[in-house]
């Protein structure tokens, strides 16, 4: 099988369609090349994978998915202890990941689920690999800087109200956020801010396919989000004939992340239905470092 697969990526390679440059490694240590692929719709997933890894959220990942072509690229937000947003999946793994053994002792011993006061005492952490983290500020900052990608949201906690911060933060660059939304009940809410694309994601909420199904007929979304591994054709058909894009995440762990970050994955996503996949080594063009 992998003998295969080789092979199926050299013949896209020589044909135009595939161009590897570098690369990267998952959570458990697999190895990826940083591929071109245009058959999808992909999003950047959490900015984007590097060579040290993938949900790093950094301004390297956020460089990089830019310049390898990415207009959309996912982003996660956490609180800091004082409530001000920066730029981590989680304070636990990716913290450990990402940030100096001897900061990470010292910080993880601190009660509560943030490990930081604020984004200036987040930002002035020691990093591996060199890595520069950013605030929600800083994101905007970059977001003028590159006029081209729009920031899919991924807001752990209050969503509601932290996009009403970022609203207001971003004054006409707001409009470049696509919010993700987890419960149906936040949609209007979020509209009322002004957010205009809203991605609703499955993973929390769980709704049935009948559910989801009168969700996207009610309400309009820029796209629906689901875990790959309840996209079937026939549910995914269902969604094309409301004129609903479903884009797919690996969301059970023992989903192996070729599936989302390889093309023979996208190749089999796409066949099954998918409009999208959110992924961290894929690219609309040849990867740039």
């Amino acid at each position: 099988m992998r003998v295969k697969l080789l092979l199926c990526v050299l013949l896209m390679a020589l044909s135009g369609l595939v161009i590897v440059s570098s690369r990267g490694e998952d959570q458990h240590g697999q190895v990826f090349d940083f591929v071109a692929y245009n058959d999808l719709g992909l999003i950047a997933h959490a900015g984007g994978g590097l060579e040290a890894g993938m949900y790093s959220n950094s301004l390297e990942a956020l460089n990089r998915s830019a310049r390898s072509g990415h207009s959309l690229i996912e982003v996660d937000f956490s609180a800091t202890k004082s409530g001000e947003l920066v730029l981590i999946h989680d304070w636990g793994r990716t913290y450990k990941q990402y940030f100096e053994p001897s900061s990470v002792a010292q910080m993880m011993a601190l009660p509560g689920a943030a490990k930081v006061k604020n984004a200036n005492e987040f930002k002035e952490i020691p990093t591996r690999h060199g890595l520069t983290m950013l605030s929600a500020p800083d994101l905007v900052a970059w977001m003028g800087q590159n006029p081209d990608p729009r920031i899919v949201t991924d807001i752990k906690s209050g969503n509601v109200e932290n996009l009403r911060k970022l609203r207001d933060m971003a004054g006409p660059l707001a409009v470049r956020f696509i919010p993700q939304i987890y419960d149906p009940r936040n949609y209007q809410a979020v509209r009322a801010l002004g957010f205009e694309d809203i991605i609703f994601t499955n993973y929390k909420a769980r709704l049935t396919h009948e559910e989801l199904l009168d969700l996207a007929g009610k309400n309009t979304l820029f796209a629906l989000t689901i875990p790959l591994e309840t996209g079937t054709p026939d549910r995914l058909a269902a969604f094309k004939r409301l004129g609903v894009s479903v884009y797919g995440h690996r969301f059970v762990d023992s989903t192996p992340w070729s599936i989302v970050n390889t093309p023979a994955g996208a190749d089999a996503l796409r066949k099954a239905g998918f409009a999208g996949v959110y992924t961290d080594y894929l690219h609309p063009r040849a990867p740039q470092p």
